[in-house]
C-alpha cells in the first residue's frame, strides 16, 4: 500500500467508526521520541521518517504538523501523498488540537490511540474541544493488521511479548522480588531484557 492507499484505507475505518478525524502522533506509550517499530503509525501512514511530527486525517483533509528542523525532508518525503505539511511554529499556523477545533463541526467526534495520550494532553484536547461539543474518542484504529510486506510480516513493527528476568541484588530491587498491591499501588522489582529466570510480559498485566 502506498500512503494514499492507506489513508483511503483509514477514512473507511473512521467512517465506520463514526470518527471524523483522527490523530496519529509520533510518541509511544512511554511518551518517548525514538520509540520502536510497532508504534511507528505516523512514520508508516504518511511515510515521514522524522522523529517528531502529528498526522491529522479527517474525511477530506490530512495534513502532518512538524517543526522547522523536518520542513526540507517532510516536504520531500511527502510528494504524492495527498498530506500537505504544516509548518509549526510559523505565523498564522496553528497547532493541530486549534486547527482540528476551527475545523470540525458542532458534535463531531475526534479519535485517537487512548495509550499514546498523556493525561494533560488529554485535558488540553476536551478543552479546546468542548466550545463545539466535539467528542474525544480515545480509540486505536489500527490499519497496518490488515496489510503485510513482502516478507510477510506486517506493515508496521510486531508487538512480540518480551521476556524478562527478575533482578535479585538488593542495591537495585531495594525489595521482595514479588509483585504485591499495597495502599492501592502496585509495587514490583526491576525487570531486565536478558537473564536467567524469565518472565513473559503478557503476566504482568493481571497485576499491575
Amino acid at each position: 500500500m502506498n500512503t494514499q492507499e492507506k489513508i483511503i484505507a483509514l477514512r473507511k475505518l473512521m467512517a465506520s467508526e463514526g470518527i471524523d478525524a483522527y490523530i496519529i502522533p509520533s510518541n509511544d506509550p512511554h511518551m518517548g521520541e525514538y520509540i520502536p517499530a510497532h508504534w511507528q503509525a505516523r512514520q508508516w501512514i504518511s511515510g515521514f521518517t522524522g522523529s517528531a511530527g502529528t498526522v491529522v486525517v479527517t474525511r477530506d483533509y490530512a495534513g502532518l504538523w512538524t517543526d522547522s528542523r523536518y520542513f526540507l525532508q517532510a516536504e520531500d518525503q511527502l510528494k504524492g501523498s495527498g498530506i500537505e505539511l504544516q509548518k509549526l511554529k510559523i505565523p498564522h499556523t496553528p497547532e493541530h488540537i486549534e486547527w482540528i477545533a476551527h475545523t470540525l463541526n458542532v458534535g463531531n467526534t475526534v479519535g485517537i490511540d487512548g495509550k499514546l495520550l498523556s493525561p494533560a494532553m488529554k485535558r488540553l484536547m476536551e478543552k479546546s474541544f468542548s466550545v463545539k461539543e466535539i467528542r474525544l474518542c480515545l480509540k486505536h484504529v489500527d490499519i497496518h493488521l490488515h496489510t503485510t510486506t513482502s516478507a510477510g510480516t506486517s506493515g508496521k513493527g510486531e508487538y512480540v511479548g518480551a521476556t524478562f528476568f527478575v533482578h535479585h541484588h538488593p542495591v537495585y530491587v531495594g525489595g521482595s522480588c514479588g509483585i504485591s498491591r499495597c495502599k492501592g499501588h502496585a509495587t514490583h522489582s526491576i525487570y531486565y531484557l536478558s537473564g536467567i529466570k524469565r518472565l513473559n510480559i503478557n503476566m504482568l498485566n493481571g497485576f499491575l
